[in-house]
């Protein structure tokens, strides 16, 4: 994509140049292995844009929620074998992706299949899903 110097700063050239930074990210990503994502980004009627963080994810990499998942599991009524087992909840589909070791009240992770966002679980509300579809909890 060719680009024209940048004279004026409004929110359609923010516009444009984030979908130009995410085009360049991407394949620099795709160069590295990895996925790298651009957040949410600002503008202002002073013509400043900003965007909130860089994303880096190692495609087909473990994350550090999977490693934790698979050495505390036990701990919060589950077991690693758990990992990416998919269940029910209010009619939504989920699937066990990582665990936060430092959230005590939410540590378990999964993602909603309709969305795919993260969601947080207690260590009760998944030992009763396990219960409720005929899993056995490993407390």
């Amino acid at each position: 994509m060719a680009s024209s110097k940048i004279t004026i700063i409004d929110r359609k050239t923010i516009i444009s140049l984030r979908d130009q930074i995410e085009e360049r990210l991407a394949q620099l990503g795709e160069d590295l292995g990895i996925e790298l994502t651009l957040g949410k980004g600002t503008y202002s009627d002073e013509g400043f844009g900003h965007f909130s963080k860089l994303s880096i994810k190692v495609i087909g990499g473990t994350t550090q929620e999977e490693l934790d998942f698979m050495a505390y599991a036990n701990m919060v009524g589950l077991e690693p074998s758990d990992f990416g087992m998919e269940f029910t909840q209010r009619g939504d589909t989920y699937t066990l992706c990582g665990l936060k070791t430092r959230n005590r009240k939410f540590p378990i992770l999964a993602k909603k299949a309709s969305d795919g966002k993260i969601y947080k679980f207690t260590e009760d509300g998944m030992v009763r899903i396990k219960a409720l579809q005929g899993l056995k909890a490993s407390k």
